[in-house]
């Protein structure tokens, strides 16, 4: 049987690999379900697990399908007739 070792971050580890800088900003996109839920560790101590974030990223669109989705939105907008 394999073993699987199960990596759990902080708040200064997941500020780090989101390169966001502030606590509030993190609890507010998890209450929007934005960001994957932490585990309670204690009364003071929250973890995300590893693999959930990794995860999280891998399934974020890419910039190049955030450009490619905003060209087809100007598009349809030219096609009825808004202005740019």
């Amino acid at each position: 049987m394999r073993e699987t070792t199960i990596i759990l971050l902080n708040m200064r580890q997941l500020q780090a690999a989101l390169n966001i800088r502030s606590r509030s900003t993190i609890y507010k996109m998890v209450a929007r379900n934005a960001l994957p839920p932490p585990c309670i560790i204690n009364r003071r101590g929250l973890r995300w697990r590893e693999s959930d974030i990794s995860s999280w990223i891998a399934g974020l669109p890419s910039a190049a399908g955030a450009q490619s989705l905003e060209r087809a939105s100007e598009g349809a907008e030219r096609s009825q007739g808004k202005p740019s």
